[in-house]
């Protein structure tokens, strides 16, 4: 009874914190998905980051980064240290020489907004106009040996919804305005090092 008693409980305060927007699970780790995909010995690779780096920061009030054109995104997220990181965990390492070369291209940093009408839960009652705000990260770049050039990339994309309350009739809130800049750059870049070593396996 009690164990059931938790669960109850345990569901009520999680309908309660989506439905308040208190949680976002674009915040959660993807290492899970990928979990001990690396080498068995370690791998040498030459890291060649000299992105184009892609700025389109053009909402008037960023949800997701809160910066301004003129910062410098990929130093401001850590990029080039998150990607040793996360190459790391798989067994690559990044060296001076080698001759299988991953250079890094282009790294989009994008976030803009629109606006949209938005209408009860039942979509019977139109309640007012809303902003939808967008965010996408994608990190692009080639595997260069002497034999072939292959291309990698990786991508998130996610927009905060509004809707009506599912708890109070005829307010507006956002699904996703929690969803944090830092933890999605992360996912993206985790995934563009699992992509870089399923090519050279």
């Amino acid at each position: 009874m009690k164990e059931k008693s938790t669960i109850i409980i345990f569901s009520i305060l999680s309908f309660l914190l989506i439905s308040c927007n208190a949680v976002s699970f674009q915040n959660t780790s993807n290492d899970f998905k990928w979990k001990n995909k690396k080498f068995d010995e370690e791998f040498d690779l030459k890291l060649e980051y000299n992105p184009v780096v892609v700025n389109k920061i053009i909402s008037k009030e960023p949800v997701f980064f809160n910066l301004n054109d003129t910062v410098n995104l990929d130093v401001k997220y850590k990029i080039k240290s998150t990607l040793e990181k996360k190459f790391k965990k798989r067994n690559i390492n990044f060296v001076e020489k080698n001759e299988i070369t991953l250079s890094i291209d282009t790294l989009v940093f994008q976030e803009y907004a629109e606006t949209k009408s938005v209408y009860s839960n039942g979509e019977v009652e139109y309640l007012d106009v809303s902003e939808q705000d967008f965010f996408k990260f994608e990190i692009v770049g080639k595997i260069k040996s002497n034999k072939k050039t292959e291309t990698i990339s990786a991508r998130k994309e996610h927009s905060t919804d509004p809707r009506e309350s599912y708890t109070i009739s005829g307010v507006i809130v956002k699904d996703g305005i929690n969803a944090n800049a830092d933890k999605m750059i992360e996912n993206t870049i985790n995934e563009f090092s699992y992509r870089t070593y399923e090519k050279l396996k």
